[in-house]
């Protein structure tokens, strides 16, 4: 394997793990919270915190759609459905 391509691979193993987009929603999310708070100033407070809400909706649309993928082959009495390459 090239080295772009285990970069990347990486990058993508990195990106689909739920606890590190957790963690950076968490941190971004808390940012903006703190800037909002005026601990911090300026615009980007609010671009953290936006940030950082929409990275959690965004995982946690993704668990939700794995889960209900297992849900229903687990009530199909299926093996769980493999992730695409």
């Amino acid at each position: 394997m090239s080295e772009p391509n285990s970069v990347r691979a990486a990058a993508e193993a990195i990106a689909s793990n739920p606890k590190v987009a957790t963690a950076v929603a968490t941190s971004t999310v808390t940012m903006g919270a703190a800037s909002q708070l005026e601990i911090l100033q300026g615009m980007l407070a609010v671009v953290s915190l936006s940030v950082g809400i929409l990275t959690a909706i965004v995982v946690l649309a993704i668990q939700t759609i794995k889960l209900v993928r297992v849900w229903r082959a687990w009530r199909a009495d299926q093996p769980e459905p493999m992730e695409a390459p």
